[in-house]
């Protein structure tokens, strides 16, 4: 009798010490095999977009852009594109860490429609000079940032909508001042209307 409820104490144990571990297990695999991702912004832009994905073990030479994406699905990892403008190559490029915070998780994919990864590229170019600029691009986000409120308000609640609605991409492309520019169009404190 002894020895049988060893044997359930010790079934038991085993049980409670795998769950983690096959739980650790079944995240990384899921995260890190994804099929397509939804991504709702690029960047700084309102972007709906399921963007169907291969794994990807090439890595482009080259200087690399990365630009932050959003997604529905992306679990708690963070994703980016990664542009090599040269070639005209994109990966998708995902990091975190595992439940346990003792791993780390990294996926790239590659785009398996070339004309989804087409239209992501035009979106990129058409907006390269903040998005692929990394000195406008750390304008934009200071200026999110410092703005927040104000830009949700006039976004209906999302902020990218409202940097968009209010033109600040435009101002930093054309070289001006997005503060002075943003009094301009909001002169009640530079607060936005409210809607």
């Amino acid at each position: 009798m002894r020895s049988r409820k060893k044997t359930i104490f010790f079934i038991i144990l085993a049980l409670v010490l795998a769950v983690p571990v096959l739980y650790e297990i079944g995240y990384a695999c899921f995260y890190t095999h994804l099929s397509s991702l939804d991504v709702y912004r690029i960047g700084f832009y309102p972007c709906e977009e399921t963007i169907p994905l291969k794994s990807s073990k090439e890595y482009p030479s080259g200087e690399c852009r990365r630009v932050s994406l959003s997604a529905k699905n992306g679990g708690c990892l963070s994703y980016s594109l990664e542009f090599f403008e040269e070639t005209r190559e994109l990966r998708i490029g995902g990091s975190g860490w595992t439940p346990s915070g003792k791993g780390i998780l990294s996926p790239r994919y590659c785009v398996s429609d070339p004309e989804i990864e087409k239209k992501i590229i035009d979106f990129l170019l058409a907006r390269r000079d903040v998005l692929l600029h990394a000195e406008n691009a750390g304008i934009m986000r200071r200026f999110a940032a410092k703005h927040k409120e104000d830009l949700t308000k006039l976004g209906d609640g999302d902020p990218y909508v409202g940097l968009e609605r209010a033109g600040v991409a435009e101002w930093i492309k054309t070289g001006k001042d997005p503060e002075a520019e943003w009094k301009k169009k909001f002169p009640a404190g530079g607060e936005a209307p409210e809607k």
